[in-house]
């Protein structure tokens, strides 16, 4: 068993006690200032995250996009050629016309709807065209804007 040599007196425990708590209170104060940092961390982390997700649907989107306006453009284009040409030898073919606008609005599903106008803005080949009912449209010319 042991015995201590001399007598232990109150004062020399109240310092042993002080620093028994100046010891916990330090590992306290580490054990906090730890997980600051590592909440620091992985905010960061989290922010770069998103950042990076952001950045690729933001690319994505636009990808998307470009790619919808290239090919609606192409469309336009090519019936633009074909209306173009039906015109240039004097007897355009409605149903000719109307069935090549069918075949390039279902060649791209997110175009609801091809339709050429007059000079009226009226719509005459198309889709659900009637010639008896004209479907007015609005034309904006951009020479004029």
């Amino acid at each position: 068993m042991f015995l201590p040599s001399s007598p232990i007196s109150i004062n020399s425990l109240q310092g042993n006690r002080r620093i028994l708590y100046g010891g916990v209170a330090f590992v306290i104060l580490a054990a906090v200032i730890a997980a600051v940092v590592t909440l620091m961390h992985l905010r960061q982390a989290a922010v770069t995250r998103a950042v990076a997700t952001l950045q690729y649907l933001d690319n994505s989107v636009e990808q998307t996009l470009e790619g919808m306006i290239d090919g609606i453009d192409f469309a336009l284009q090519v019936s633009s050629d074909e209306i173009g040409r039906q015109f240039a030898g004097g007897h355009p073919d409605a149903a000719f016309i109307n069935g090549f606008l069918h075949a390039q609005q279902s060649r791209l599903p997110y175009l609801n709807l091809l339709r050429v106008a007059n000079e009226k803005g009226e719509a005459i080949y198309g889709q659900g065209v009637v010639p008896s009912a004209r479907v007015r449209a609005l034309i904006i010319n951009p020479a004029k804007t």
